[in-house]
């Protein structure tokens, strides 16, 4: 299910938008940060967060390579990764298992010559907050009618949400979210959702996703829910 995941992340990660832009003098640095929550006894508990820095140069600096650190209160600073060498883009992912959904974190990125670094730019990030389901409340639906409530995130003004079927046979289907069933764009957090079984069979595995993104000028950050559940007759 890890496995699952992560492809998930990286999938929603690379059809987005870049979520902030960060102009100075040195560089410019687009930001981006995904919150996917897998929530359910079928596909498991589990939260995973990327945030993406990319930058290119206004003038390439010279020096080794490019240090990243990060920090909750931008006053202690934890060192992540080091970037060698120093090309005109550059790439850091970071998905320590450390970052918690809804946190404001800081990065600081400087450009180092031998033990003499130069940081050039700060950029601070609010990290979206996880979705949460409070309704279907178990795995398993014996009704015809689903009813969906789940948490409102603080900065989400709309969500998307799909229901999609899977193979029983075929846990990997569980997540491949291609066709579904039924789709609607939301303001409310909660709905009912008729499931008759002339279109939505019974004994069959369904995954219901949200999809939230905080949207400024074509820019996103995506929080990302998944509940899978079995309807039974």
């Amino acid at each position: 299910m890890k496995k699952i995941l992560l492809a998930v992340l990286i999938g929603l990660f690379f059809v987005s938008c870049e979520s902030g832009l960060n102009i100075n003098l040195t560089c410019v640095l687009k930001h981006t940060t995904q919150v996917v929550k897998l929530e359910s006894g079928i596909l498991g508990e589990k939260t995973q967060i990327l945030v993406n820095l990319t930058w290119t140069w206004i003038q390439q600096p010279p020096g080794d390579g490019v240090v990243v650190e990060r920090s909750t209160d931008s006053l202690i600073w934890i060192t992540k990764d080091s970037l060698t060498p120093i090309a005109a883009e550059m790439i850091f992912n970071d998905t320590d298992s450390a970052i918690t959904a809804g946190d404001t974190i800081w990065y600081r990125l400087g450009y180092y010559s031998g033990s003499e670094i130069t940081y050039f730019i700060t950029p601070k990030l609010i990290l979206p907050q996880a979705q949460h389901f409070y309704l279907p409340a178990t795995d398993t639906i014996s009704n015809d009618v689903l009813d969906i409530a789940f948490a409102k995130l603080n900065g989400f003004d709309e969500y998307i949400l799909s229901l999609f079927k899977a193979n029983i046979t075929q846990p990997e289907s569980l997540m491949n979210l291609q066709n579904p069933l039924w789709c609607d764009t939301l303001t409310d957090t909660t709905f009912v959702l008729p499931i008759p079984d002339s279109l939505f069979a019974d004994t069959a595995i369904y995954t219901i996703k949200i999809d939230a993104s905080k949207i400024v000028q074509l820019l996103t950050d995506g929080s990302f829910g998944f509940k899978a559940f079995f309807k039974k007759p």
